[in-house]
């Protein structure tokens, strides 16, 4: 009796053992895939929406954060997807270089952003672009690659023969966002109206004021996403994390979850990524494994 007792005793713990070891292995898989594995990935999202511009297409960066871990060899192949696009609009809402101090690949970023194709580039101020010395490179930078640097200002652009005016802010946390000043210029024709800025809850300040759509980054996502476990949140991004999101005026959001990482190198279930906001008209050109649909 007490032997066949010992041997269901080591035969329980055996499978406790194989638990435990198949659980770690588990564990070690997750933890080389969200270090190793997705931060190098790229996707591209395409969310179809009902604008009034017919057939444009913007593209949307954000959140490069260049550093050794996400450095300038992912350059290349983020260069050849912006250009698969075809944007009729590219943007980049902040958050060049992680820190600029410690890693300033100068020239080779300059020449992959000069490398993206659009009849349009914009793009505005991020927190990381203030910092380490970076506000006196960053307007360098873009300037040289093509990209209209918008701070509180805007420009109307045609899309199809209907009027749009892009607008940009200033970085909310360490700039002097003013969504007034950057509206004022918006021509009485517009029939579109998008707004870039860096911190997603920025767009309080802007509700109300006839914005169709507003884009945003900073706030990575949350980098790392688990079920049933809140998603790490940063100032003035923590109403709005990763997605797009109807506003109260009728307008919309869209919160990218950028390319680079910030605290620790890692990415989980929140891939770098490539933003696609285009009209319906766009659909019919789209593999329907390349469609994705943000309100599906």
């Amino acid at each position: 009796m007490e032997e066949r007792e010992e041997i269901g005793l080591v035969k329980f713990l055996l499978r406790v053992l194989g638990v435990l070891l198949l659980a770690a292995a588990l564990g070690a898989g997750a933890l080389y895939y969200a270090f190793r594995i997705e931060p190098g990935m790229l996707v591209t999202r395409e969310y179809d929406l009902a604008g009034e511009g017919d057939a444009w297409k913007v593209v949307q960066l954000s959140d490069l954060e260049l550093s050794p871990s996400y450095d300038t060899t992912q350059l290349d192949r983020l260069v050849e997807e912006v250009n698969r696009q075809q944007p009729d609009l590219l943007v980049f809402t902040g958050d060049l270089f992680h820190n600029y101090a410690q890693y300033a690949p100068v020239d080779a970023v300059t020449d992959a952003l000069s490398r993206m194709e659009a009849p349009a580039k914009l793009a505005v101020w991020g927190n990381r672009d203030y910092g380490g010395g970076a506000q006196w490179v960053y307007p360098q930078v873009m300037e040289a690659a093509g990209f209209t640097l918008l701070c509180n200002s805007g420009v109307t652009l045609d899309a199809g023969g209907q009027t749009v005016y892009v607008a940009g802010l200033d970085d909310g946390l360490l700039g002097a966002p003013d969504p007034q000043s950057a509206l004022e210029g918006r021509p009485a024709d517009a029939s579109y109206t998008i707004l870039l800025f860096h911190e997603p809850d920025l767009a309080a300040h802007a509700e109300g004021q006839g914005v169709d759509l507003m884009l945003a980054g900073h706030t990575h996502g949350g980098q790392v996403r688990l079920p049933f476990v809140e998603p790490v949140t940063t100032s003035l991004g923590e109403r709005y994390i990763w997605g797009l999101y109807p506003l109260a005026d009728g307008g919309q959001l869209y919160v990218h979850s950028g390319l680079g990482t910030s605290r620790l190198p890692v990415r989980f279930l929140v891939p770098p990524q490539v933003a696609v906001v285009l009209d319906e008209a766009y659909t019919e050109y789209l593999a329907p494994e390349q469609r994705y649909d943000a309100l599906a």
